[in-house]
């Protein structure tokens, strides 16, 4: 499912030996990605995973953000920066740095709980959901190349796009701010069925050798 994560579009510079070991760890708990939907959004929950498992596994004087990238992948950029508030964090991060297994799988779950969060909100909020549907037209192209040179000889800044991002943006951060609750209580129950995973594929295999 995580095959097409690109190292330059994270929010976070990656080295390729950190992109190996991400997708060495995609294919050995493959079956655990498979919570994360891929109607929509696709690329972006898969960039998404990448981001949190680097948030997860480094200390942050090792992390080094994409300056560049935060501006061009903005709504990504807010829900890292929602996730970094999130009380239940600093426990996550102690954990993700000692195995970068259970790192995944909290990245994994993080993802399929914010795309659950914003289905029922958009299911509740006509805004949000005539935004998203907007911006949807743009799942399926290399977001990256709006912004280059050779793209700025057609028009000189992706307006419309930017544009889109900040509407999803204003919309999702009312709702984050008024289900503050809710959603950390869901990252705690997130922690407990990632750690219950980890466990049963990993004592499992400790027990048989």
């Amino acid at each position: 499912m995580l095959e097409q994560v690109k190292g330059e579009d994270s929010l976070f510079l990656v080295n390729d030996t950190s992109l190996t070991r991400f997708l060495q760890l995609e294919q050995q708990l493959r079956e655990a990605t498979l919570i994360i939907t891929e109607e929509e959004y696709e690329y972006f929950k898969k960039q998404m995973a990448l981001d949190l498992w680097m948030l997860l596994t480094r200390d942050t004087q090792d992390l080094i953000e994409h300056t560049e990238n935060r501006m061009i992948f903005m709504v990504r950029a807010f829900f890292l920066d929602q996730f970094k508030t999130d009380p239940s964090l600093p426990a996550m991060q102690v954990e993700g740095k000692r195995d970068d297994r259970l790192a995944f799988l909290y990245a994994i779950y993080v993802v399929a709980t914010f795309s659950d969060a914003i289905d029922r909100f958009r299911g509740d909020t006509e805004d949000l959901d005539k935004t998203l549907n907007r911006i949807a037209e743009y799942q399926h192209r290399d977001l990256a190349s709006l912004f280059d040179a050779s793209y700025q000889m057609i028009e000189a800044y992706p307006r419309e796009f930017v544009l889109i991002q900040r509407e999803v943006i204003e919309v999702v951060a009312k709702l984050f701010a008024s289900n503050q609750r809710v959603i950390h209580a869901q990252t705690r129950q997130l922690m407990k069925e990632a750690r219950a995973i980890y466990q049963a594929i990993y004592r499992s295999e400790e027990t048989i050798s």
